[in-house]
């Protein structure tokens, strides 16, 4: 869990829709303190943003359309892994 990235969401993102919101909290909530490395499954994700599992996978389309987040190399595995970096220096 990273509170300095959870910090940073809060104070310098500017995404709007409430639930891309809080999907971008919950990859924060993941992620290393650089914001790296965020890979919690899409029915985590949905849960904790109180999201259906299509709800969570349009707020990361959304999200990653926006530029503030990316999928980092490398990441998708046979299992469907996805590994995320939230771009603080973006928005």
């Amino acid at each position: 869990m990273s509170v300095r990235v959870m910090s940073w969401v809060f104070d310098h993102s500017d995404v709007e829709h409430r639930g891309d919101l809080l999907v971008l909290l919950v990859l924060a909530d993941h992620a290393h303190d650089d914001g790296t490395s965020a890979f919690p499954s899409v029915a985590t994700i949905g849960k904790k943003a109180r999201l259906t599992r299509r709800g969570a996978q349009l707020a990361l389309r959304r999200l990653e359309a926006s530029g503030a987040i990316a999928k980092d190399e490398a990441t998708n595995t046979p299992r469907g892994t996805v590994s995320y970096s939230i771009r603080m220096g973006a928005n």
